[in-house]
């Protein structure tokens, strides 16, 4: 790799490699990328600004290195080399993967550089990208073949060696470089040739590089050795201190002479690394363990923070209850202010090095719990082994009753939980009380138990000092409950310290607006939803790192949809459905895809919408909770109702109609359903049935949304009448909905009532009336650029002998995301703003713009603003 770079011409490179001992440093390998950047001046300068700081959020990072890899591009393609990736720091694994994801157009070459299978422990998503054959082509390196020897064996000196003596010795060596040179370098010449016969057992590679250290000085070896405990490469000067040397160059000039240590890159201050991690093992192994615990001592205290730490990790024997309690303690500060990952991290580390096996399987199973808090269920899932294997205990059975539940597996983790509670020895582990408390209440809130979760949430809070993490999730559940009861106003009220109008969010304070503005929306406080959860996202974007983002985007866009903001929601949508796959978190895939192929089935985007509605169907059949399943099949009903297939309708929704009582209600946003049913059971013949839904429907509003959704009571009471064709209770209904003082919420809503109340008036013989609605209707549904229901008005026009207008083509022959970069271009949002916005390259905003100039036979971002507008 280091001769491709050196031979790689008129490109921007960015370099960077993976560490051993930095693997818990998190955003290390980012940060050597943004400062290699900043350092060539390759960076623009707000890229240069933020280098020197860390990285607050996956989310943020990302957003940050797209907007490098689009400026770099500006002047030419970008290489970006990263060597030893089997040893990247995760923060820094997602954050690249997040990129890579959405790189389709770029210029942008990424060379990673592992050990065969070493990207394996990345996770899932890595293991996708790699599989990719159209984006990811995978080169084996494999041993040199007997021609390769001979020229090595040559080029080093030693003569001309026969074909059968060359391929002697890579049968011998698998052909592994280092191996034949350390061969090489120990059999004498004679043994080289002779081609038949065993060959003599060499030394191993390591004797081979310990021959050649013992060769140089003892300054040269005590820096060598430095080094070696440091990691694959460190700073010259800190090494030197380490060694206690007065003349470090001195001593690197030997080591670079006998190939022990080389110069990496043109960082500074100086740098030194190793030509290849197997000397650099060889010398870190040769070490005594005395030797090698002072170095680890010496570097733990010129280093800070998690280096500093790994180092301590490092020089203990396994035996260090004192650093184990320093760990503990440090994370347990960690996840106070909000920083649960690196909490993990320190929790993981206390695990490996205390003496007593209670506090090293304490430290193992909080940290998992942590996990499951933060939302990386793929890593809490990867120790499971280790949880089984710990010894039997309250603590435990808690774990594994969190890990159930992150699996969807929502009656199990109940059951486990509450068994935890009934256990003799509970009252052992006074500190559990909150975490087992608040987990069985937010796992009944998402089993739609609303009682069981205020119940839970209420002792939780109650308990003896309830950790930010309990307060946290008892908040979160109390919430949950009321709304799951149908007391959205409480639910809402519960949250109300949260405060939008902050610069930057107090501990946890992300989380908990975030869950009110899902709930504002749900209970039909539209304007407040919008308020809180743009809070949270402009925090996001900002830095703030935020686990629900993916469904704080979805809650928005649902809002927006309801708003008649389709523009806007449409966008939120799609990032919600690109964020939360990149998460992993399978839970949130069945909200954020219904909610997109609302805007998609609105706008009779048939080939978009169904895509998004077969995702949220997968999403709930793999995470079963009661929203996902929710979802789902509103989702498919919302489709079939634009699509006026009625029938299929009432095929969606008859799970949610059998298992209402049940599952979960969440007050207002969630009687959406039934408003869909009963249309459907009108339209169907089934008169009685839509009756008893509508005088249900009536009941439950009155219980807790207000009138929200008082126009599609009276459109749907109107749609009643008239099939049972009693005129004048259709026409009062539709004329009381029609009134002033009845709450729109939604555009689509009235415009839904006009068009029923249009094509009634048809029907009566008020031609003229009819004509005045149907025009009104359609005027809203243009704004919301809804086809079908474009149509329909259409249709009902052409009724009233009112010639018809060309409708414009399903979605313009645009994809979900072409359709989402053409809306805010035309806003006059420039590509680099757009880019950031959805989390993209402006290299990728080029080439959906030029796809949509080409299917929309525009050339210009004026006659692009001009075509959206027009239907």
């Amino acid at each position: 790799m280091r001769r491709f770079l050196t031979l790689a011409q008129e490109v921007s490179i960015l370099e960077a490699s993976g560490e051993e001992n930095e693997a818990a440093l998190d955003y290390g390998v980012l940060a050597q990328l943004t400062a290699r950047a900043a350092m060539l001046n390759l960076a623009p300068a707000a890229a240069r600004h933020r280098a020197d700081r860390q990285p607050t959020s996956v989310f943020a990072a990302a957003g940050e290195l797209l907007e490098l890899l689009g400026a770099l591009q500006e002047t030419g393609p970008v290489l970006v080399a990263i060597d030893d990736a089997h040893w990247i720091d995760q923060p820094s694994a997602r954050v690249l993967l997040f990129a890579l994801r959405r790189l389709y157009a770029d210029r942008v070459l990424f060379v990673l550089v592992s050990r065969l299978r070493g990207l394996e422990p990345l996770g899932r998503g890595w293991a996708q990208l790699l599989d990719d054959a159209d984006g990811c082509e995978r080169l084996r390196l494999t041993g040199l073949t007997a021609d390769d020897v001979r020229q090595l064996v040559e080029s080093l000196g030693l003569g001309a060696v026969s074909a059968a003596a060359a391929e002697r010795l890579r049968q011998h060596t698998g052909g592994h470089p280092l191996y034949v040179k350390a061969l090489l370098s120990e059999l004498p010449r004679h043994a080289l040739a002779g081609d038949q016969g065993p060959l003599p057992a060499p030394h191993s590679l390591a004797a081979a590089v310990l021959a050649r250290l013992t060769g140089v000085s003892p300054g040269a070896r005590d820096l060598v050795a430095a080094a070696a405990v440091a990691g694959e490469r460190c700073s010259l000067m800190l090494a030197g201190s380490v060694a206690e040397l007065e003349d470090p160059l001195a001593a690197l000039e030997e080591a670079l002479a006998e190939d022990l240590l080389t110069l990496s890159g043109t960082q500074v201050p100086r740098e030194i690394a190793f030509p290849h991690p197997l000397v650099r093992a060889a010398v870190y192994e040769d070490l005594s363990p005395t030797r090698r615990r002072r170095l680890h001592l010496a570097w733990a205290e010129l280093t800070g923070g998690p280096p500093s730490l790994a180092h301590r990790v490092a020089a203990s024997d396994g035996q260090d209850e004192r650093l184990a309690a320093e760990l503990v303690a440090i994370a347990e500060d960690e996840v106070s202010s909000d920083s649960l990952m690196l909490g993990v991290e320190h929790l993981l580390l206390a695990s490996r090095v205390a003496a007593d096996r209670h506090t090293r399987e304490d430290a193992l199973l909080r940290a998992v719990e942590w996990l499951g808090v933060a939302g990386d269920v793929p890593q809490a899932h990867g120790l499971r082994e280790a949880v089984l294997a710990c010894a039997d205990s309250p603590r435990r059975s808690f774990t594994l009753g969190i890990l159930s539940a992150s699996a969807g597996r929502l009656d199990e983790a109940l059951t486990a939980l509450g068994e935890v509670t009934e256990r003799p020895d509970f009252s052992d582990y006074p500190e559990l009380w909150g975490p087992v408390a608040s987990s069985l209440a937010i796992v009944a809130a998402y089993a739609g138990r609303g009682s069981e979760a205020i119940e839970w949430a209420h002792r939780a809070r109650q308990g003896p000092g309830p950790t930010p993490i309990v307060d946290l999730t008892a908040k979160q559940a109390l919430a949950l409950g009321l709304a799951t009861c149908g007391r959205g106003a409480d639910a809402v009220a519960t949250l109300a310290e949260a405060t939008p109008s902050r610069i930057e969010p107090l501990p946890f304070e992300a989380e908990l607006l975030a869950t009110r503005g899902a709930l504002k929306s749900w209970t039909g406080d539209l304007p407040g939803a919008v308020e809180d959860l743009s809070s949270v996202i402009r925090w996001s974007r900002a830095g703030a790192g935020i686990r629900s983002l993916p469904n704080a985007y979805g809650s928005l866009a649902l809002a927006e949809y309801r708003l008649g903001r389709w523009p806007e929601g449409l966008i939120h949508a799609e990032v919600a459905v690109s964020l939360a796959n990149d998460s992993e978190q399978i839970w949130e895939l069945a909200f954020v895809n219904a909610v997109a192929s609302f805007f998609a089935a609105g706008r009779g985007d048939w080939a978009v919408a169904a895509e998004h509605v077969a995702a949220a169907q997968g999403a709930a059949d793999r995470a079963p909770l009661p929203v996902s399943v929710y979802y789902a099949r509103v989702a498919a009903a919302n489709l079939a109702s634009a699509r006026e297939d009625w029938e299929s309708v009432i095929r969606a929704l008859t799970p949610l109609r059998d298992r209402q009582n049940r599952q979960v209600r969440l007050s207002g946003g969630h009687l959406g359903w039934q408003i869909l049913e009963i249309e459907a059971l009108v339209h169907t013949g089934r008169g009685a049935q839509a009756a008893g839904a509508l005088a249900q429907l009536e009941t439950d509003i009155r219980g807790g949304s207000g009138n929200a959704f008082a126009v599609d009571i009276f459109r749907l009471t109107g749609l009643l009448e008239q099939a049972r064709d009693r005129r004048p209770a259709a026409r009062e209904a539709f004329l009381r909905g029609s009134e002033p003082d009845v709450t729109a919420v939604s555009p689509l809503a009235r415009a839904s009532l006009e068009l029923a109340f249009g094509g009634f008036l048809r029907r009566t013989g008020s031609r003229r009336p009819a004509i005045a609605r149907l025009q009104a209707a359609r005027e809203l549904f243009e704004r919301l650029q809804a086809r079908p229901f474009i149509e329909r008005c259409d249709a009902e026009l052409a009724a009233c002998g009112l010639p018809g207008r060309r409708s414009s083509p399903e979605g313009f022959g645009l994809t979900a995301r072409e359709q989402v970069v053409a809306q805010l271009v035309a806003s006059g949002k420039t590509n680099r703003e757009v880019a950031s916005e959805l989390y993209l390259s402006t290299k990728a905003i080029e080439y959906h713009l030029s796809n949509v100039f080409l299917k929309l036979d525009i050339r210009s971002r004026y006659q692009l603003a001009s075509r959206l507008n027009r239907v």
